[in-house]
């Protein structure tokens, strides 16, 4: 019994022992497979860090840049000068977490760079509104721009340097001319559309910015974009939150009230401003006083007969350049809404004689004429002018205007970069910072309110004047003359006012066998410039 015992005893701990030894064994296999798995993932995660910062390398010495140092925004290096890869980076920094199922699509960081206190030289042609923001004045444009610029400057480690242009041609002249020689003359530089497009892409003088912009995103999309003319695939610049505003009509609330006229104003508010009763209001204003033959008050006037004629085609919605149903551009002063403006506009000069040959602007700041045709933004100078109890309306609307249009020139001023610009990207990022004030992601940003409300303010300094203009933004649509497009490279408008708009002035005559005798001169420019 003893010995069958001990046997059974012997038996017991001998597979105790057993058990003892499989147990440790698999915990050594359990070991050694964790530890290979946590090498491998530590060496993912190494070889993904690596390959990341080579592509961030490898674009940085794609864009050219030599000036400005890149970095991530997630604070690790990208590139430096020349595409060179530094700082460490550490394992608790770049270790992926074991959750299998996170989804590891990468997301975009924004780059970050530094331009290293480079002074930005900006050309412009004033050091106000719309051009340069002051801090000192009272406009949300002003505040809000001056803000975004401090903070551009802060973001990019540069500084702005605005510089007076001498004059539009010189600006032109000295651009080209260094462009062409491929020698600095500055960063950014003021310039309209009109004259930018298309001799400027054409002939390389200015950088598309599609590389560094997503015009596709919703903030870009709210306002149109500068596009060019002969590539509209390419955007050369970006709304400024300026206003293409309407021609109107600038008049003496005085002169008006003696005479016993009522308000321009509230003309229009009943719907009455029209050509009829400007012809009426510029007679009553026209006058010679001492009885020699000369008159001593105009009616009304303009600058010259061209820009009179101008103002009135675009009052009947009449365009000198047009699309056709195509897309092609057009010669169109045969078109019957620009010949109805210019046989009014010939009325006003010899059969209402309300007008002088010549720019009525002198007499106008005298007290001498009643009435002076303007672009609405001219109301900036007349404020410096020192004029005050000035109105303001839109030019009278023609027979073919519903009531609720108007025309302007496609070729307001825009900031534009020379297409030898070293470092270009953060210098055009640094620019869009403080004019793409719209975009409420930012500190402060402006709303259309804002936008419409601070150059009306800039414009004008009656309360009657800033809400009338402001109700007509809101409430008329824009349509568009072309004809500045094929000035620069042809003349095609100089064309029309030598033939046809001065002779209006000069002559009282029927201009349809000059509009047709210069057709296919004007169709040739546009086709030309176009490469039809």
């Amino acid at each position: 019994m003893n010995s069958k015992i001990r046997k059974a005893v012997c038996v017991f701990i001998v597979l105790m022992m057993v058990t003892a030894i499989l147990g440790a064994c698999e915990k050594e296999d359990g070991d050694a497979a964790a530890t290979e798995a946590a090498s491998a993932k530590t060496t993912s995660a190494k070889t993904k860090t690596a390959a990341a910062t080579s592509a961030a390398a490898t674009a940085a010495k794609a864009s050219g840049g030599e000036t400005a140092d890149i970095i991530s925004s997630a604070g690790l290096p990208a590139a430096t000068t020349g595409g060179e890869i530094t700082g460490d980076t550490t394992e608790e920094a770049i270790e992926e977490p074991e959750d299998s199922e996170k989804d590891e699509t990468p997301v975009a960081e924004e780059k970050q760079f530094d331009l290293k206190g480079r002074e930005i030289k900006v050309i412009v042609s004033s050091m106000s509104l719309p051009v340069w923001p002051n801090p000192e004045a009272p406009t949300r444009i002003d505040k809000v721009k001056t803000q975004l610029l401090k903070e551009a400057e802060e973001k990019y480690n540069c500084k702005f340097v605005p510089e007076l242009m001498v004059s539009w041609a010189n600006l032109q002249q000295s651009l080209e001319n260094a462009v062409m020689a491929g020698v600095y003359y500055c960063d950014v530089f003021r310039m309209t559309r009109a004259y930018a497009f298309p001799k400027y892409e054409q002939n390389n003088i200015i950088m598309p910015l599609n590389d560094f912009i997503d015009f596709e995103h919703p903030v870009y999309k709210e306002y149109d974009q500068i596009n060019g003319l002969l590539y509209p695939d390419k955007y050369y610049a970006f709304y400024i939150c300026g206003t293409l505003t309407p021609i109107g009509v600038f008049y003496n609330k005085e002169i008006l009230s003696r005479e016993g006229v009522q308000d321009i104003q509230q003309i229009d508010a009943r719907g009455q401003w029209n050509w009829n009763t400007l012809v009426d209001i510029a007679t009553k204003m026209t006058h010679d006083f001492n009885g020699d033959g000369l008159i001593d008050q105009w009616g009304i006037g303009a600058d010259n007969v061209a820009a009179m004629s101008t103002a009135i085609m675009r009052s009947n919605l009449a365009a000198m350049v047009d699309k056709d149903t195509g897309g092609r551009f057009v010669y169109n002063l045969q078109d019957s809404r620009a010949l109805k403006a210019l046989q009014f506009v010939s009325d006003l000069y010899h059969t209402y004689k309300v007008i002088p040959n010549k720019s009525v602007l002198t007499d106008f700041r005298n007290g001498k004429a009643a009435m002076y045709v303007k672009d609405a933004w001219f109301g900036l100078n007349l404020k410096k002018y020192g004029l005050t109890n000035i109105g303001w309306e839109i030019i009278p609307y023609g027979p073919d205007n519903p009531g609720n249009m108007y025309m302007r020139e496609q070729g307001s001023h825009m900031f534009f970069f020379p297409s030898n610009l070293v470092d270009p990207e953060p210098v055009v990022l640094a620019t869009a910072w403080w004019n793409v004030a719209w975009d409420s992601s930012k500190s402060d940003y402006l709303t259309i309110e804002d936008i419409e409300t601070s150059n009306a303010m800039s414009y004008f300094d009656s309360e009657e004047n800033i809400d009338n203009f402001l109700n007509i933004i809101k409430t008329h649509r824009i349509t568009y003359d072309y004809v500045e497009y094929f000035e620069t490279t042809g003349k095609a408008r100089s064309i029309m006012t030598t033939n046809v708009f001065n002779k209006i002035g000069a002559n009282s005559y029927a201009p349809m066998s000059d509009i047709e005798s210069i057709k296919l001169q004007v169709q040739e420019v546009i086709n030309s410039t176009m490469g039809y």
